[in-house]
């Protein structure tokens, strides 16, 4: 798949479908999650920012999921990865045309096992959208990595030099086979187009209508968004406490 800086303007039969100027925003959080089979403390955490505008709704997926080293008394690290999400559309299609993911502005890369992230900017990155429907018939707008490219990992799998420390999934650090293969740190955009001009309400978009999948050594997990975000904020501010500690041993 191609990749290009996103450009900072769009075609006026696109803009009619999926414009640019934003109404507003929602945050929202998925609970923490051990993805492991057996308890093994491969936790899992993200947050969401929900924005519309005309056309469009963007989900600003962030991982923060804490580092576990001596994963399962191995030796090595491991972190769970975010290599899928889905949203319910309602009663809206998918224009999957001009939807695409992209990393913001301040993420980092990671472009291969042992070697630094590097801070790229704002890229279309590889993810494939379409719809599909759920056991209930919902519509939904599911965006899936292509070539186990762009995984949103957590910025706690970077040590102080930004070099991930990650052993048991390194498949996710890939170099290739395209130019920007590799992890994404720790965060991504993604935008789905309605077959819309108005601009749809980003409550709909509260809890249970957001599903992340975390992929991390042989484990997967899907967490659907949640309304309790004190819960996961002190999870993550306390994971992100603990870091300094087990570098020191």
């Amino acid at each position: 798949m191609a990749r290009a800086v996103l450009a900072g303007t769009v075609a006026i039969a696109t803009f009619l479908l999926c414009g640019s100027a934003s109404q507003g925003s929602m945050d929202t959080y998925f609970a923490p999650a051990d993805i492991s089979y057996e308890g093994s403390g491969l936790y899992a955490v993200a947050t969401a920012s929900v924005t519309t505008g005309p056309g469009y709704v963007d989900v600003l997926i962030r991982n923060v999921s804490p580092r576990q080293d001596d994963f399962e008394g191995g030796g090595g690290s491991a972190n769970p990865f975010i290599t899928e999400v889905v949203i319910n559309l309602y009663e809206y299609g998918l224009v999957a045309g001009p939807s695409h993911v992209s990393s913001t502005d301040d993420a980092w890369f990671a472009q291969g096992p042992g070697e630094a992230a590097v801070q790229l900017g704002q890229l279309e990155l590889n993810y494939k959208i379409k719809t599909k429907s759920d056991s209930q018939g919902n519509l939904l707008a599911k965006a899936t990595i292509v070539c186990n490219d762009n995984v949103i990992a957590g910025l706690a799998a970077l040590d102080d030099q930004h070099v991930p420390q990650e052993d048991s999934s390194a498949g996710f650090l890939n170099p290739s086979p395209h130019e920007y293969s590799g992890a994404v740190f720790d965060s991504a955009v993604f935008h789905f187009c309605l077959d819309t001009i108005e601009i749809p309400d980003e409550a709909l978009w509260g809890a249970g209508t957001i599903t992340v999948k975390y992929q991390g050594d042989e484990y997967s997990m899907r967490v659907t968004n949640t309304p309790e975000p004190v819960s996961v904020l002190v999870f993550a501010i306390g994971a992100w406490a603990l870091l300094p500690c087990r570098r020191r041993k």
